[in-house]
């Protein structure tokens, strides 16, 4: 049997996938591209339903549990550095011709 720890977890890792799926739509099909059973709702709008989903998830583990993931959440500057290595290496890509 779980704890509200372990099924929180679950969920996360759940609404982590659904935001991986839904980001690879925008990258396979486009952003306005859409379901055809959901004409009017874009890749754009599922994903960042999924991402609020995600959010709502990981609100409730930190106020059920106290583990607080994410958000910049004990991680010092690493957000920023992070920031900075994705733009380094977006620029080196650019320089080798994998991207406009």
């Amino acid at each position: 049997m779980m704890d509200e720890q372990d099924y929180l977890l679950t969920c996360v890792i759940e609404e982590l996938s659904e935001c991986i799926k839904e980001i690879s739509k925008i990258k396979r099909f486009g952003a306005d591209d859409h379901h055809p059973d959901t004409p009017n709702i874009s890749n754009v709008v599922r994903a960042n339903r999924e991402f609020d989903d995600l959010c709502a998830t990981m609100d409730l583990l930190s106020e059920r549990t106290g583990l607080k993931i994410g958000w910049g959440e004990n991680c010092d500057d690493t957000y920023e550095k992070k920031r900075e290595k994705l733009l380094k290496f977006m620029e080196y890509s650019r320089k080798k011709g994998t991207l406009r």
